[in-house]
């Protein structure tokens, strides 16, 4: 976590990899990550109900980039 000079909090919360799974900031949003078996980012859900999606290629090419709103 990271503190600033007011006192306000940005945070990470890992799982048991080390990968990085929510990240709040300093006005209390979070994001959520989930990845997927070989450990790449496949997506990102935002407090805006936005998604973001990552497509690979087995080479760990990113291919697409997909924006949803839920």
């Amino acid at each position: 976590a990271v503190t600033n000079a007011t006192g306000e909090t940005y945070r990470y919360t890992r799982d048991l990899a080390g990968r990085i799974i929510s990240e709040t900031d300093f006005t209390g949003r979070t994001i959520q990550y989930q990845y997927d078996n070989a450990g790449r980012r496949i997506t990102a859900r935002y407090p805006n109900r936005q998604l973001l999606r990552w497509c690979y290629t087995p080479e760990n090419r990113l291919t697409r980039q997909e924006v949803w709103q839920e």
